[in-house]
């Protein structure tokens, strides 16, 4: 099965995210991902499903989201997210408290269900 991964930081909102909001929706549109991976997401601007909304609008597309607040005092400001065209079987935000950021992964994949197309 081959998929599409696509990667970004999005810095928090530190880097004028009212500017750059708008051309990162159409890029996900452009490059139609089929997971895209999200850094430092602003979980006061609910950049994470801001960007989700604008890609199924641009796409007809529709992403599940899986976030991650961070565990420490960052938790109210910043996180993780995936967006991901495949079934999730627990989307929606999760409380874990991984050290890395493989570990984060390795939680989200053990529960993200791929189906294989043919």
């Amino acid at each position: 099965m081959r998929f599409r991964v696509a990667t970004l930081n999005l810095d928090q909102d530190h880097k004028r995210w009212d500017a750059r909001r708008h051309l990162i929706g159409e890029e996900i549109a452009n490059l139609r991902p089929d997971i895209l991976a999200l850094n430092e997401v602003s979980v006061p601007l609910q950049s994470a499903r801001g960007l989700r909304k604008s890609a199924a609008e641009l796409t007809g597309v529709h992403y599940n989201l899986v976030q991650q607040a961070r565990a420490n005092s960052l938790s109210k400001i910043e996180g993780e997210a995936l967006l991901t065209r495949f079934p999730c079987s627990r989307p929606g935000t999760w409380t874990i408290r991984p050290a890395t950021w493989w570990r984060w992964w390795r939680a989200f994949s053990s529960t993200m269900r791929l189906w294989m197309c043919t």
